[in-house]
C-alpha cells in the first residue's frame, strides 16, 4: 500500500484495515456514528472483522453508549485494532464527549472546540493501552482545518497528545469528489490523514540515530 491514498474515505478505510489487520481482528470503533466509514468494509469483507460498537450518541444503534473514561467497561478487550474519527472542524454543532450535565444522562449537543479536541485527545491517550493488545494499534482519521483564517494543524495536536503510544505511520487521503473550488483567499482542503499508533512506549526522539 502506498503512503497517499486517493478515494472516498469508506474506500480508503476498508484497503488500510485490509493491510494491518489479519482476519478475526477485534476492533473497537469508539466514534461509530451511523456506520458511514464502514460502508465499504461492509460490502466486502466485515465479516472477517470482530467489531464493536460505541457512541456517544444514544439514538444511534450502538452496542455501547460509553464516555471516553468509561470504555474500560467493554467487555470484549482487549482489542487488536481501535478507530478513532473525531469531528475536526470547530464552533460547529457536535456531540459533546466526555461532559456529563446531570444524572439522566443524554448525549449533550455543543459546539465542538479545539479545547474538546485536546480533551478528548488526553483522555484517550490514557485509556486506549488500557484496553489494547500488546501489538494492537490505533487508526485516527483527522483533517486539518483553518478557522477564522487560521490553520489548526489537528494532525499534529492528536500525534502530540497521544504520547503513550508510538506513531507507526502516516497515511495521506485525497478526495476525489470535493465539488467546485470557490475559495479564493485560501485553498480548499481535499485531503487528511490516517494516522497509526501502536501500542507501545513513544521511542525518545533524542535518542534516535
Amino acid at each position: 500500500m502506498l503512503s497517499v491514498l486517493f478515494g472516498e474515505q469508506f474506500d480508503n478505510f476498508r484497503h488500510i484495515l485490509e493491510f494491518y489487520l489479519p482476519d478475526n481482528s477485534k476492533i473497537l470503533d469508539v466514534t461509530y456514528g451511523s456506520g458511514k466509514l464502514w460502508q465499504t468494509v461492509n460490502a466486502y469483507s466485515y465479516p472477517k472483522y470482530k467489531l464493536t460498537k460505541n457512541d456517544i450518541d444514544t439514538e444511534q444503534e450502538t452496542k455501547y453508549h460509553l464516555l471516553f473514561e468509561e470504555l474500560d467497561q467493554i467487555e470484549e478487550k482487549p482489542f487488536d485494532a481501535i478507530i478513532y474519527d473525531p469531528p475536526y472542524k470547530y464552533d460547529t454543532q457536535s456531540y459533546s464527549f466526555y461532559e456529563r450535565p446531570d444524572y439522566d444522562w443524554k448525549a449533550n449537543k455543543s459546539l465542538w472546540t479545539l479545547e474538546s479536541q485536546i480533551g478528548c485527545a488526553r483522555e484517550l491517550n490514557e485509556v486506549f493501552p488500557k484496553i489494547l493488545k500488546g501489538n494492537g494499534i490505533v487508526i485516527v482519521k483527522i483533517m486539518d482545518v483553518k478557522v477564522k483564517g487560521k490553520l489548526i494543524p489537528n494532525h499534529d495536536l492528536i500525534i502530540r497528545e497521544f504520547n503513550n503510544l508510538e506513531l507507526s505511520d502516516i497515511i495521506i487521503y485525497v478526495r476525489l469528489g470535493v465539488g467546485v473550488f470557490k475559495n479564493n483567499t485560501s485553498p480548499q482542503t481535499a485531503h487528511g490523514y490516517y494516522l497509526i499508533f501502536r501500542n507501545a512506549p513513544q521511542k525518545n526522539i533524542d535518542s534516535w540515530g
